[in-house]
C-alpha cells in the first residue's frame, strides 16, 4: 500500500515537495524512520528523513537519485513564506539525463551532510548569489553582491561531503564558485 505521489516532507527546517514519489504506507511506523503523519505533511526527524530517502531511491527504478541545491525564495506572495527552489531548468535536465531530481534546502547542517550522500547519487550545485568573502580568507568589498552565508555554509559542507564520498558533482555558475573554494581557491568578490 502506498501514499499518494508529491508527498510533503517536513525536516524541522523547510518543507520540501519530493517530485513523484510514492511515500511507503509503513513510513508511519517508528521502525521505518519515526515517520508521523500530521495534517497531510510527513513530519521525520532527521534520521527518519534519510531512512525516506533511502525508500525514495528504491522507489527510483534504478534512476539515480541527483541531489539540487536549493535556495532561499521569498517570492510567495504570502507574508513570511519563504520557500526553496531551483531552477525548473535544473530538473527538466536531470530528469531528462535520467535521474529522479530532489531540491536541496540551503540550510541543512554538518550532522546532515554524510547521511545525506550516502541517499544521493550525485549532486548539482545551483547557481545564485557570491558566496560570502570569508570563506575564502577576505573581507567584503563594497560593491559584492548579495550573499546567503546559511547556504554558504551548507553548499561548502554537502560538497565536501560529496567529494570525500566520492560522488560525481556537477556545478553550474555558482557552483563554480563554491567548488573552487571548496578546494581552497579564492574569488573575485563580484565581476558584474
Amino acid at each position: 500500500e502506498t501514499r499518494r505521489k508529491g508527498a510533503q516532507v517536513a525536516d524541522g527546517l523547510a518543507r520540501v515537495v519530493v517530485p513523484a514519489a510514492v511515500v511507503p504506507a509503513a513510513a508511519d511506523d517508528a521502525e521505518n524512520g519515526g515517520v508521523d503523519q500530521v495534517d497531510g505533511v510527513l513530519q521525520a526527524p532527521a534520521a527518519g528523513c534519510y531512512n525516506y530517502l533511502r525508500e525514495l531511491a528504491l522507489s527510483t527504478q534504478g534512476k539515480p537519485l541527483i541531489g539540487i541545491t536549493g535556495r532561499k525564495d521569498t517570492s510567495a506572495r504570502l507574508v513570511n513564506s519563504q520557500m526553496v527552489s531551483v531552477g525548473e531548468t535544473y530538473i527538466h535536465a536531470v530528469h531528462r539525463a535520467g535521474g529522479t531530481p530532489l531540491i536541496l534546502p540551503p540550510m541543512l547542517v554538518e550532522a546532515d551532510w554524510a547521511p545525506l550522500m550516502a541517499c544521493l547519487d550525485g549532486l548539482l550545485l545551483s547557481g545564485g548569489e557570491d558566496i560570502h568573502p570569508r570563506h575564502y580568507g577576505q573581507t567584503p568589498e563594497t560593491w559584492l553582491g548579495g550573499v546567503d552565508e546559511t547556504r554558504d555554509d551548507s553548499e561548502l559542507g554537502m560538497l565536501r561531503a560529496a567529494l570525500e564520498a566520492r560522488k560525481p558533482i556537477l556545478a553550474i555558475c555558482r557552483g563554480h564558485q563554491v567548488l573552487n573554494v571548496a578546494l581552497g581557491g579564492a574569488l573575485y568578490q563580484d565581476l558584474a
